[in-house]
């Protein structure tokens, strides 16, 4: 029974929810802040000045809104929220906003009082949330992927309403690759004839029968390159590492399969008007070598080697002396650096090669290969006709979604034609998705609020490190340099709002015009060739996660609703989002994270007195964690301590983090700036949960915060594989090794959630 404070009931119809399973989401009007709009030059996120405007409300609009909100919720809460109401005449300081009821609602309607939460809290905070959550096609069994769906659910709703002449022109080209997207009967129409088409401009034939390519092999890849950005055997990419950018070379690792082969030869067989490919001699001879490019791919390999372009050409010549058959590394690499960003001098500069002897193996092969052409000459077509084939006509496109073993790995694609082309979207124009839908729906009072709660989670995690009593003096200064090191991204960066930022940062996207098969060609060009990945870009702002990538915390705007905040109270609010950026923070420092340095580079800086504690620690979680059962699993499978070693970790780490951060709150709260007077607590209680203090609430909303429905069977079987304990596991775990939630309960010592042992 979750409700999300900003919620259509339309937008809640739309999504499927069963209306007996949730509460009623109430009307937006009454509920949603007025979103950012008419986003001038004068608008500066940095300098905060300009604030959303505020709608005022007398006291019978309030009342209304109230009313309206006791009318959404279930009986049986209510019931209970006004009963502890009446109960409660001698206590003053209640909350009966919009939001607060919603909490409670949420809280209490997940909760089974019968069970002693000394001896499973996760049972006492959940247990009664066990049918509410719909699962979803998608395996949906959570207030998180509540969330995600709510958040695509708008996003959708953008692309539907169309293109606007106000908005950015990355926002309407991302509008246009979605409507072409869902254009079906224009993909048809267009058929495969454009496909055909590049593939001559490369040198190649339409379809590849008996004859031999007649242009030379390292003219085909720098025009195959150039019109699709990917080359057959190899690739070239651009990479970033703190800060700096650089080429690579290795060994082109696409997947394929025999069937794969069979089935995209009888496509192109049946859609092409002449010369047919011999589907079983094709088929084997595409299969034979590529399986001997995997061979490769697949060697020992060696360390990676800085090569000058001439110590490459010298690598890969072997002894080629024929001009028409050795590949030019200058050549090529001119004709790739004209399509990107980077700036790459062919003189100076070096490339990474990952793997010297995989290149020299590969490049002996396609040398003996040329010998005899046809197997070279029959891969190099197909894998720039599957390159091109899934934006050509939908059986083509249909074909690839089910054959590709990539795809498949990952799960299904959305049988939804709109979602579908909502997630291609999204994935291609994160930026221009992100700015429209915060302008819509995101409030930048909000940011600001998270801002100020990161700062009191740095300074406790700064507060833990000195306290640590298993670590040297050196060891902890260094790991608080890494900690300032560390820096947070919460929302959305600060150029995302400023006129005409978005376009100019989006330049790499320009060209991403024409049919769906030029778009996407084009769009993979830029995703490999243009993109400079630095501070958010590319990352989805509206995405409902967090995470930790190169010394960086990344809280997307996304996250920043119920359940994760916006409850109204910090206890709730720090415990759920506090707890999740915690949690990231201390990713800096797990069983991975500890062997980095502050400048993001491997190197041992813990002492060996305290490495040989941490490895200590390390394995006493590992050992607790692998004492949990799983019986959604089978009756005698347990919990692997050692695949959730890092996770556990960080949820322990990010669990401690939030709560010392809103005891440095709730002390800023009740005393003044001197701190030599004591002032009253302004936090509310919540209606129906006034005999839990705010301490207990903190623990009940960590606990809330993962409470689920069991999955279905495929989402099952990826969480045998996940990193993460499951949600029952996360809360027993960290809560059964916190004193201060033993000491908030009054558990015994010796029982379940109060171990003697922690």
């Amino acid at each position: 029974m979750h409700v999300f404070t900003d919620v259509y009931k339309q937008e809640v119809f739309a999504i499927k929810r069963k209306p007996t399973s949730k509460i009623n989401s109430l009307a937006e009007e009454t509920l949603r802040k007025p979103a950012r709009q008419n986003l001038g030059s004068n608008y500066s996120v940095e300098s905060n000045k300009r604030k959303m405007r505020k709608t005022g409300r007398g006291c019978s609009i309030i009342l209304l809104g109230v009313v309206l909100i006791c009318a959404a919720i279930p009986v049986f809460v209510m019931g209970l929220i006004m009963n502890s109401q009446a109960e409660e005449k001698n206590k003053t300081n209640i909350c009966v906003s919009e939001k607060c009821i919603i909490s409670a609602s949420r809280i209490i309607s997940s909760m089974d009082s019968s069970v002693d939460p000394c001896d499973d809290f996760y049972q006492f905070a959940c247990g009664g949330d066990s049918n509410t959550y719909t699962i979803s096609e998608r395996g949906s069994a959570s207030g998180t992927d509540e969330l995600e769906e709510l958040v695509e659910h708008r996003v959708r709703k953008i692309f539907d309403e169309g293109i606007s002449p106000s908005m950015p022109e990355s926002v309407k080209q991302a509008i246009d690759y979605y409507e072409k997207c869902i254009d079906e009967d224009t993909q048809n129409e267009n058929g495969t004839l454009s496909m055909f088409m590049l593939l001559e401009s490369m040198g190649l034939p339409r379809v590849k029968t008996r004859y031999s390519i007649q242009k030379p092999w390292p003219e085909v890849l720098i025009q195959g390159d150039k019109i699709t950005g990917k080359t057959p055997f190899f690739s070239i990419e651009i990479e970033q590492k703190n800060g700096t950018s650089y080429l690579t070379w290795n060994v082109q690792k696409q997947v394929f399969n025999k069937q794969l082969f069979e089935e995209f030869i009888k496509l192109i067989n049946n859609h092409f008007h002449g010369e047919k490919i011999d589907l079983k001699k094709g088929a084997k001879q595409l299969f034979n070598f590529y399986s001997s490019l995997v061979k490769i791919a697949t060697d020992k390999h060696d360390n990676h080697v800085w090569l000058h372009v001439d110590q490459l050409q010298k690598l890969t010549d072997g002894k080629e002396t024929l001009k028409n058959t050795r590949f030019d590394w200058r050549k090529f690499l001119t004709s790739y650096l004209e399509d990107s960003f980077f700036n790459f001098d062919l003189e100076k500069d070096k490339i990474l090669v990952r793997s010297p002897s995989r290149a020299k193996k590969l490049f002996r092969r396609l040398r003996l290969s040329r010998k005899k052409t046809e197997k070279i000459d029959l891969y190099t077509w197909f894998f720039y006709y599957y390159a091109m084939a899934p934006y050509t006509k939908t059986v083509f496109r249909d074909k690839y979604f089910e054959m590709d073993p990539v795809f498949r790995l990952n799960g299904p694609m959305p049988t939804d034609l709109k979602t579908r082309c909502t997630k291609l979207a999204r994935g291609f124009f994160p930026d221009a998705i992100n700015y429209e839908y915060l302008s819509r729906y995101f409030d930048e009072e909000r940011k600001q609020k998270m801002e100020m709660m990161v700062d009191d989670i740095h300074q406790a995690f700064i507060q833990l490190i000195k306290g640590l009593d298993w670590t040297d003096e050196q060891t902890k200064r260094f790991a608080l340099d890494k900690l300032d090191a560390v820096k947070p991204n919460i929302g959305y960066p600060q150029w995302l709002f400023v006129p005409a930022v978005l376009d100019a940062r989006n330049y790499f996207l320009e060209d991403v015009k024409g049919d769906w098969l030029t778009m996407n060609l084009k769009a993979n060009i830029a995703a490999t060739k243009k993109y400079n990945d630095t501070k958010w870009t590319g990352i989805s702002k509206s995405a409902v996660n967090a995470f930790y990538e190169g010394r960086q915390v990344y809280v997307p705007a996304g996250i920043l609703q119920p359940p994760f905040t916006g409850n109204e109270l910090a206890s709730l609010n720090y415990a759920s989002l506090g707890a999740i950026i915690g949690h990231e923070f201390t990713h800096c420092f797990d069983n991975i994270g500890y062997t980095i340095d502050k400048n993001g580079e491997p190197k041992n800086w813990w002492s060996r007195e305290t490495l040989k504690n941490f490895y200590q620690r390390v394995q006493c979680m590992i050992d607790q964690y692998s004492e949990f059962h799983i019986p959604e699993f089978g009756p005698n499978v347990k919990l692997n301590g050692a695949q959730t070693i890092n996770e556990n970790i960080a949820d322990n780490g990010g669990l401690r983090e939030a709560l010392l951060a809103y005891d440095l709150l709730k002390n800023r709260q009740t005393h003044n700036d001197s701190g030599t007077e004591v002032v009253p607590d302004p936090e509310p209680y919540l209606p129906g949960l006034t005999d839990y203090s705010h301490k207990q609430l903190f623990f009940l909303g960590y606990a809330n915060m993962w409470c689920q429905n069991e999955p279905d069977p495929f989402s099952l079987s990826l969480r045998l594989k996940d990193t993460h304990s499951p949600s029952r596991q996360r809360v027993l775990g960290t809560l059964a090794n916190t004193k201060e939630f033993a000491e908030a309960w009054k558990c015994p010592v010796g029982s379940k959630m109060n171990p003697i042992n922690k």
